[in-house]
Formats: structure tokens, sequence, C-alpha cells
């Protein structure tokens, strides 16, 4: 954990590999545009909400189109937490 939290690049490659190492992160990386957009991209609608709702990250991603039609794909439950 503590190779995460001195390395942005690393954080980045961790995430793409596997989502969860987001619940890992200090507050300031979890906040960071570019991890978060990784984070986005990578999990699951379920799994960002989660995060979102526990650790506040900014709502910027749930407001982006290309994300929510992304998520709409994956999981039926998007649109129900959306509206």
């Amino acid at each position: 954990v503590n190779k995460y939290h001195s390395n942005d690049e690393l954080v980045i490659i961790a995430i793409q590999r596997d989502y969860k190492v987001f619940s890992l992160l200090k507050y300031e990386q979890q906040n960071d545009r570019e991890v978060l957009k990784q984070f986005s991209i990578s999990a699951p609608f379920e799994y960002f909400y989660a995060c979102f709702l526990s650790f506040r990250i900014p709502s910027w991603p749930l407001k982006n189109q290309e994300l929510v039609n992304k998520w709409t794909k994956e999981s039926t439950i998007v649109s129900n937490y959306l509206q």
C-alpha cells in the first residue's frame, strides 16, 4: 500500500489491473483527476457508486455521458441510481 501512496503512475497502473485498489488510496489520491478518471473507466458502476458514497469523491464522473452509457450497457441498475 505504501508504494501506491508515493507513486501516482503506479496507482493508475494498479487501478487498471484491479479497480478495487482505489479503496486503499489516500483521500488526496482518490480525488486526483487522472486517478479518478481511470477508476471510473475501470470499475463497474455498482463499485464506483459505493466508493462515491463512502469516500466522498467528486461527482463529475456521474455527469459524464460516455461513462454513463458504458455503465448502462454493463448494468441495468445504473438508470435507477442516476434518475
